[in-house]
């Protein structure tokens, strides 16, 4: 899928009984209502599918693959119950709502009569406890922009973004990284995107063509969702407490032509 990436949270030598161990199950329900699960091949290793009617169809979004070598093989399984914490449950996938990650609890380990390594280098005889992170899918509010230079921006609609109940249409801004940022002097990238309003978990791009800044200048992107005459753009903070900015302070969105 478009946007998604996978980082590890977790280096081996993770203990059993981290907290993301403990959650979830052999599905994981995302902020778009899709199922997200689990499967594990004796001869392969694992794979990641996500469906949006139940179990019907599946799409493929992450496969982790064994390493084989000479007289040895890589593997890699979920935790089970010779796992000290996981005597439950074998498959823990967990999805973080907030931040829109799929967080996948694993284990890696060496098998094979000639495996250079044998046990010691995951750690213990049962394998090196690690955590995958599938990043990228909706959030529950916040318009988290991934930057690609001299090409684009790309998000995926959050379930509520910004707080708002829905989106109408999306502003990108863009202007220079000064402090204090004037807002009202952003200048507009694209807008009133897409045609017709967004559904949560559309993955939207918006075309860089900002020039390069110059040595020691800088430059930021910030996008506005607009929802029944509301808008609200970015973050701030009253007491603690963090809210989606009002329209108020920032410039009407006109795209420049380039």
């Amino acid at each position: 899928m478009p946007g998604l990436t996978c980082q590890v949270l977790a280096p081996f030598g993770v203990e059993d009984c981290d907290p993301y161990y403990w959650k979830g199950g052999d599905l994981a329900h995302d902020n778009e209502g899709c199922t997200d699960r689990g499967s594990l091949s004796s001869q392969q290793g694992i794979e990641i599918q996500r469906s949006t009617d139940g179990r019907k169809t599946s799409q493929r979004i992450a496969a982790l693959r064994e390493r084989i070598g000479p007289g040895h093989r890589d593997r890699v399984r979920f935790p089970d119950h010779r796992d000290t914490c996981l005597s439950q449950i074998a498959e823990r996938l967990h999805f973080d709502p907030m931040n829109g990650r799929l967080v996948i609890p694993l284990v890696s380990y060496c098998e094979g009569l000639d495996c250079p390594c044998g046990t010691s280098c995951y750690g213990d005889g049962y394998g090196g406890r690690w955590i995958a992170v599938i990043e990228g899918f909706a959030t529950t509010f916040e318009i988290l922009q991934t930057y690609t230079p001299s090409a684009s921006l790309g998000f995926r609609v959050p379930y509520m973004p910004e707080g708002l109940q829905a989106a109408d249409h999306f502003d990108t801004y863009y202007g220079p990284l000064v402090k204090p940022i004037d807002f009202s002097q952003a200048h507009g990238l694209q807008c009133g995107y897409p045609a017709s309003a967004p559904a949560v978990g559309d993955y939207l791009e918006v075309a860089d063509t900002v020039p390069t800044p110059a040595p020691g200048q800088g430059i930021y992107y910030v996008t506005a969702v607009t929802h029944q005459g509301q808008t609200r753009y970015g973050r701030k903070a009253s007491g603690g407490v963090l809210s989606g900015r009002e329209a108020a302070g920032l410039a009407v969105c006109v795209q420049e032509a380039r």
